[in-house]
């Protein structure tokens, strides 16, 4: 009889609208192919190699993608995914697709047959998967950051070393001690409380995510000290099943008791330290019966819009067949190929003897496919992609037989620990630094005072103060100690008006340690500005009147409109978007479609239109910046560009890759001295155009300011400020 647990997968999921297709489309292992697919059009499904999603002629032959067409779902049928693993499967239905020299299939299933197979408990790590055509993979955003090279950091090196293969040993003797751990069982409630009660031994503050009848997801979480609304997540499952039935012994070693041991190692190291950013340690239930936990615990992350910048998946990392090579395999379904790349340099960085494979796996897939799913980036390191162990879901998935490697997961886990490290930064210091403000003083020096103040009892050796002039080439200064504690100071000479100075900061302490301001995932990609000479502003509107900006339709649609805005927001083929709630300054602001009634806040397929300030005059200014602020939301520009011109010329279009999807007020910032200077009839315009599918929130602006900076009188000269006119995100943070 079927269950109360699957009865979900029962009611009726969403079909395609009339006269519409499916097809899959082939990446191999092309992970940023399958990520622009994802990006452009609707896809449903990561097959590994291949991907589901809406039939679309033109986004293939635009991406170069191989796409074939399946037949059409009729009425009463479910599309399932049918990823046969370790010698068990369901190939009922009729056959839609299957993928070359693999057994993984695309079948249409009656009702019957779909209730025959999720009775037969097929849906172990989604190797049986009801498609649901209502929701789209969300897209993940890119992280430039991610692309840094790693340089081990010594603190890290040290937590390293600390994993040790008896405790995952013990952590998974005792796992395996509560019996069967099937989701509803009451083995793998024992084993719920059991993972609560040693995560809050460590000191982490735990909660369980109750989201059905089974079991919980148990969340131990430490707190960031720097940015705690960054979050990185390390999981694993600790239920287990036997396909030999519900009453049949499910012990589960490797499956999953080893990634769950892992997970419970890296908290026990990790929770005596402090991160910038904070780290869940996540034990998804559930995960056997069809990723139920951790597709409940990511959407319910999805629906607040939190900042995941992370999620390290452990599941499987203890079998090593005879005379196999130690190795971590990456798995590339459902993972986010930057990710995968950062982890990879942390694992040879950190665990240099450990061999690095990646490819896709043909059994199933596991808890960072909800993380994917949901727009956040998600990786998971795997014991072997071929020679995983054969006795997973069985009596047989003991210590000894299955589980028979814990140095292998030893070193897993090590770099698995050291990637999660490295995503939330390690909190050695704290800086302080108060900016320093805008000048007319052009004999300098201009002194910068940091505090840093060590946090792990070690002593601050250096720190350094970088900076340049008129976007020239970055300069790095010694900072010396005052004879205050813990200050250090750093000078910058003086500077002929006018000019613009930007600089961070940064500290080092006797262990390597590093620190940096202003706060960013790098050091130096955010930084502080000053400007030396006399700022003269020419224009400012922050839209409370109407001064005389027009706005015009050339294809489709105008829907530009000043006023309150009322903060909508919604999801376009699974990205998640949303307007402001209220103007950055006063009540209006200007904005494609502003979501009031009769609106959505979207702009629409296929538009073309501008918003074109009034004329403003600087034929009295030299060194003309603009300066204003923005909340954005578009898809990245193979498909939408949003721009900003000045005078019919571009200073900068949204980036083609990954879309903008601003979530609070940015302040930007450009040098337009070189098509601004000395003219009469300045005029700057923000542009936006669609293509057929996916539309976001748009433009919405605020505080527009046009600037110069003169020559302090009786003193400077006249510099020509060397703009780039790509533009970037200004940080004054501190």
């Amino acid at each position: 009889m079927l269950t109360a647990l699957f009865a979900l997968f029962l009611a009726p999921l969403p079909q395609l609208p009339a006269g519409e297709t499916l097809a899959v489309y082939r990446y191999d292992a092309d992970a940023p192919l399958r990520d622009r697919l994802i990006h452009g059009g609707r896809m449903y499904d990561d097959l590994g190699g291949w991907i589901l999603g809406d039939a679309d002629a033109a986004l293939a032959g635009r991406l170069g993608a191989a796409m074939v067409p399946l037949e059409a779902l009729v009425a009463s049928e479910t599309l399932v995914v049918v990823q046969p693993h370790a010698g068990h499967g369901h190939a009922d239905g009729r056959l839609l697709w299957s993928a070359p020299r693999r057994a993984l299939s695309l079948r249409a299933l009656a009702p019957e047959a779909l209730k025959a197979g999720l009775n037969g408990g097929f849906l172990c790590h989604g190797a049986f998967r009801p498609v649901d055509l209502g929701r789209a993979i969300k897209p993940v955003p890119h992280n430039p950051g991610l692309g840094r090279a790693i340089t081990p950091n010594p603190s890290i090196q040290n937590w390293v070393a600390q994993v040790s293969d008896a405790e995952l040993l013990n952590a998974v003797a005792d796992l395996v001690a509560f019996g069967t751990r099937r989701h509803g069982q009451p083995g793998e409630v024992n084993a719920q409380n059991w993972i609560d009660a040693r995560l809050a031994s460590y000191g982490l503050s735990t909660s369980l995510y109750d989201y059905d009848s089974g079991a919980d997801v148990v969340i131990g979480e430490l707190t960031g000290q720097l940015d705690p609304s960054k979050i990185v997540v390390v999981g694993a499952h600790y239920d287990s099943i036997n396909y030999a039935g519900s009453t049949a012994p499910a012990p589960g070693a490797d499956d999953d008791g080893s990634g769950t041991a892992g997970v419970i190692e890296i908290a026990r190291i990790l929770s005596q330290q402090d991160f910038a950013y904070t780290i869940r340690f996540c034990a998804f239930s559930g995960e056997e019966s069809g990723l139920l936990g951790s597709e409940a615990y990511a959407a319910y992350l999805d629906g607040l819009n939190a900042n995941v910048v992370g999620m390290v998946q452990l599941d499987m990392t203890a079998y090593r067949a005879s005379g196999d090579v130690r190795s971590v395999d990456f798995v590339l379904n459902d993972t986010d190929p930057a990710l995968n790349a950062f982890s990879q340099d942390c694992y040879a960085a950190y665990v240099p003897g450990l061999a690095i494979n990646s490819g896709s796996l043909s059994g199933g897939t596991s808890d960072h496919r909800s993380f994917t799913r949901h727009g956040f980036p998600a990786i998971f390191p795997f014991e072997d992609l071929v020679q995983y162990s054969p006795y997973i879901h069985s009596a047989s998935d003991v210590i000894g037989t299955s589980a028979n490697d814990f140095v292998l997961a030893q070193e897993i886990t090590r770099g698995a620990l050291a990637t999660v490290a490295e995503l939330a930064r390690p909190l050695s210091m704290s800086l302080a630094h108060a900016p320093l403000p805008d000048t007319q003083n052009e004999a300098g020096p201009y002194t910068a005072l940091l505090q840093a103040t060590p946090l792990v009892g070690q002593t601050v050796t250096t720190s350094t103060l970088h900076w340049r002039v008129n976007n020239g080439a970055w300069q790095a200064s010694s900072m010396s100690p005052t004879a205050n504690p813990d200050e250090w100071r750093g000078d910058i000479p003086g500077q002929l008006s006018p000019a613009v100075v930007d600089y961070w900061l940064e500290a080092e302490d006797s262990l390597g340690n590093r620190a940096w301001l202003p706060d960013a995932f790098n050091p130096g990609d955010l930084d502080y500005e000053f400007i030396v000479g006399v700022k003269q502003v020419v224009f400012f509107d922050d839209f409370e009147a109407d001064r005389g900006w027009v706005h015009q339709q050339v294809a489709t649609q105008d829907d530009w409109q000043r006023g309150d805005p009322f903060g909508a927001g919604g999801s376009s083929s699974g990205v998640g978007w949303t307007d402001p709630s209220s103007a950055f300054s006063g009540s209006n602001l200007w904005a494609n479609d502003l979501g009031a009634s009769g609106w959505n806040g979207s702009y629409a397929a296929n538009v073309h239109n501008w918003l074109q300030s009034p004329s403003i005059d600087c034929s009295g200014s030299s060194g003309t910046r603009l300066r204003f602020r923005r909340w954005l939301t578009v898809e990245e520009a193979t498909y939408d560009q949003a721009t900003v011109e000045v005078n019919g010329a571009q200073v900068w279009q949204n980036p083609v890759g990954s879309h903008v999807l601003d979530a609070a007020w940015q302040e930007v910032e450009y040098d337009i001295s070189a098509l601004a200077d000395g003219d009469p009839s300045v005029r700057v315009l923000f542009r936006l155009q669609s293509d057929g599918g996916l539309e976001l929130g748009g433009w919405n602006l605020d505080d527009v300011e046009v600037y110069s900076i003169g020559p302090v009188a009786g003193g400077g000269n006249s510099i020509s400020l060397q703009g780039d006119t790509n533009g970037s995100v200004g940080g004054t943070l501190s």
